[in-house]
């Protein structure tokens, strides 16, 4: 455990007495949790023992350090270790000295215990780089340090620096991030610790970040030790919510760039964003060990582009680990510290939170001002709810219990009893001490994300309702940026109507909905809102398509229909400038902007239908660059636009859970498309199916499924053309009037094949 105080030596000294369960004799464990404090930290420690004491054992060097600490006599397989209760130490860092040994030999008990637990998530999964997968891959990505700094004679002290980094995906960034670990002996350097902080199996599978993680780690730097605490944080633009409230615990920011790429779309929105929260930016050029690494040119970029000192940047190879070791001191020495005093009432913010199985909902949180420790009373702004602390810790990676958390530091803490409910949990909520909420002033908070992108989620089996929704509540709570709302439909029962950032957002919800909780579900086509402003300057908000009116009602009369546009940003070759172009053209996209920021790189702006930006956009445009374009947008806001209701029907009847509203361009195309693809999942009937695309009023595409045909001319002589013709009448006559009366049994599973992308 870290940071307990020496107060506390029984709680610490029941923590080593631990029993080593399963221990093999002769074998110790190659992992040295000295490696927390790095060797040449001991000098600035010397000091502080006691050489002539009865209790240290003399060692033949004029300066004992703590490897000459006295080792305990309890029987062991392992190598022995020390007994904090023999030591004793005098001087200025007595205090501190006391506490830092029974810190290693707690730690050391830890860590033989963790390692008779085998945790299969941690595993390293293979990638999958398909289809969605290998676009994702050139998208951005951030991850931050916030580091907290304290002086040796007095832990209480505690000065706090903040970073982030912005890079763009396939630029090293998991692969530094695993190599800044290795430096601070957070873990050990193997094979097997690779993606440490990608802990989510759809995270390793598609091999980009999802959800953004914080860990600890403990960095010295000229003779005094600092607490790193390492948020790793998605960049994709879908999961820009995740980014958005880390700057709520950055001072700074390295600007990570391809020395073989060079700038990307991302590496600018993400400049811009990390500017204007003024935070402190430290250019990093990575891979400069490959050989198309052009490292002048990207230098001369981020000068042109972001006016960033050349001479500033650090030129790393987070592969070979070449130069890694200069970015911490670059943090050090640049970033500022932040604000925050432990003398002040507690002011701690809710940054994100997680649902566990034993102790209910865990927040994470970061400490403003004061300190927390287990037993405190707490009470929210948001909720007015008032809490008992049960625990607080720190992610190292994984979550390690302390005694208490400090101004400038960011870790978990749980309430017991546990949160009722788990929508009390609101993101940018402020927590403070019952009895100091008149004098506290609560953080702003954080913007609320604006869904653009809404799908129908149903259970495969509505038996399932149940359980399916307390998993979509659990996934809700860790992920903030998906709104829920229940949905009902004819064809497929009860059932929810989720709003993401964007199509891979819901993929990647999806996905985590299988693995994590077995769950089997129905998921619609993803479509965007849609706005109506009435003839009364009345407005409406259509997510869900089906409540769409149609354009023969007589309340559209007058009325005007907007839909959302995009403004997207485009880094590509100049030599596919044109086919860029015409795809932008084609989706109905408005050039904004186009410039050269290098000999061979162009950068376009183009406002485009969000609509089309769900429809695949991102494939096109890998498809039409062979992979070379990166896409980054926001939101631009509504716009006038040809709107219509495509419906599916079947035998006059409309399938609600089939209906998109789309541009009138669009429907023949798409139309043709639906009825086509439907009638290959709809099974035979004694009776003709008709199934019909309609736009508004208008029948854009049409198929027919014939119905089984008895022979009722089996029996009759050839010659007989009366009683044939009679015959095949009543035939007809009968079917007509079974599909006046019958009723299309449409299987779950059609609409689960229809649906499937």
């Amino acid at each position: 455990m870290l940071f307990r105080d020496a107060s506390n030596s029984a709680e610490i000294e029941a923590a080593i007495s631990v029993p080593r369960s399963g221990s093999v004799s002769g074998k110790s464990s190659s992992f040295s949790w000295r490696r927390l404090r790095p060797k040449n930290s001991a000098a600035g420690l010397n000091n502080s023992f006691n050489a002539k004491g009865a209790a240290v054992p003399e060692s033949g060097k004029e300066s004992p350090s703590l490897e000459t600490l006295p080792m305990t006599d309890h029987p062991t397989s392992r190598p022995s270790k020390r007994d904090p209760s023999n030591a004793q130490f005098t001087g200025p860092n007595a205090h501190y000295m006391g506490s830092l040994a029974r810190l290693f030999d707690a730690a050391q008990t830890i860590d033989q215990i963790a390692r008779q637990v085998e945790d299969p998530g941690l595993r390293h999964a293979d990638k999958t780089q398909v289809g969605l997968e290998l676009c994702t891959r050139h998208a951005a990505e951030f991850f931050g340090f916030f580091i907290c700094r304290f002086v040796l004679s007095d832990l209480s002290a505690l000065l706090d620096k903040f970073i982030k980094r912005g890079t763009h995906i396939d630029h090293g960034k998991s692969t530094l991030s695993d190599r800044l670990l290795e430096i601070t002996g957070t873990i050990s350097a193997s094979d097997s610790n690779k993606q440490i902080l990608d802990k989510l199996d759809v995270e390793r599978e598609r091999g980009i970040t999802v959800k953004a993680q914080t860990c600890t780690m403990i960095y010295c730097y000229k003779g005094e030790d600092y607490l790193l605490h390492l948020v790793d944080t998605p960049g994709h633009v879908d999961f820009r919510a995740e980014v958005t409230r880390s700057y709520a615990s950055c001072g700074g920011a390295l600007l990570l760039v391809d020395a073989s790429q060079g700038i990307q779309a991302q590496t600018v929105s993400n400049f811009h964003l990390a500017f204007a929260q003024d935070l402190a930016l430290i250019p990093v050029v990575n891979k400069i060990d490959m050989p198309s690494a052009d490292v002048p040119r990207v230098l001369e970029q981020m000068q042109t582009s972001f006016e960033l000192v050349p001479s500033s940047a650090v030129l790393v190879s987070a592969k070979t680990g070449k130069n890694v070791a200069n970015i911490l001191p670059a943090v050090v020495e640049q970033v500022p510290h932040p604000v925050g005093k432990i003398s002040e009432p507690l002011r701690i913010l809710l940054v994100d939170s997680w649902y566990d199985n034993f102790r209910g909902v865990i927040l994470l949180v970061r400490v403003f001002d004061g300190q927390v420790k287990a037993g405190d009373n707490l009470i929210s702004f948001a909720t007015g709810h008032k809490y008992t602390v049960g625990e607080v810790g720190i992610q190292y990676p994984n979550a390690v219990p302390q005694s208490v958390l400090r101004a400038g530091q960011v870790g978990y803490i749980y309430f017991n009893p546990g949160m009722k409910r788990i929508q009390d949990a609101k993101l940018g909520d402020t927590f403070t001490t019952v009895g100091s909420e008149d004098i506290v002033k609560p953080y702003p908070g954080f913007e609320e994300p604006k869904p653009m992108v809404f799908v129908a989620a149903f259970p495969t089996d509505q038996s399932d309702y149940t359980r399916l929704a307390d998993s979509i509540s659990q996934l809700v709570l860790n992920d903030r940026s998906v709104t829920l709302q229940k949905d009902y439909s004819e064809a497929l029962g009860a059932g929810w109507r989720l709003g993401f950032l964007g199509s891979l957002h819901c993929s990647v919800f999806q996905d985590r909905l299988k693995q994590e909780h077995g769950a089997s579900i129905i998921i619609t086509d993803p479509t965007v809102p849609t706005k109506v402003e009435w003839a009364d300057g009345s407005e409406t908000i259509y997510q869900n398509p089906a409540e769409f009116p149609s354009q023969d009602e007589h309340r559209m009369r007058g009325a005007t229909v907007f839909e959302p546009f995009v403004t997207t940003t485009m880094t590509l070759p100049e030599e596919y400038l044109g086919r860029v172009m015409e795809l932008c053209e084609s989706v109905r996209g408005e050039q904004k902007s186009f410039e050269f920021f290098h000999a061979t790189q162009v950068i376009l702006k183009y406002d485009i239908p969000a609509a089309q930006l769900v429809d695949d956009l991102f494939g096109k445009l890998k498809g039409a660059t062979k992979g070379y374009a990166t896409l980054d947008y926001e939101d631009s806001g509504w716009r006038a636009s040809q709107l219509t209701k495509l419906q599916l029907l079947v035998n006059k009847q409309p399938v609600d859970a089939i209906c998109r509203v789309i541009h009138i361009s669009q429907a023949e195309r798409l139309g043709r498309q639906w009825v086509t693809k439907f009638k290959e999942h709809v099974d035979r009937q004694m009776f003709e199916i008709v199934i019909q695309a309609v736009a508004g009023k208008r029948i854009v595409a049409r198929e027919t499924i014939k119905p089984f045909r008895k022979d009722v001319l089996a029996k009759l002589h050839a010659a007989d053309i009366t009683r044939r013709k009679k015959l095949l009448e009543k035939q007809k006559a009968g079917r007509k009037r079974l599909r006046a009366v019958g009723n299309v049994v449409i299987d779950q599973s059609a609409f689960q094949s229809f649906l499937a992308r």
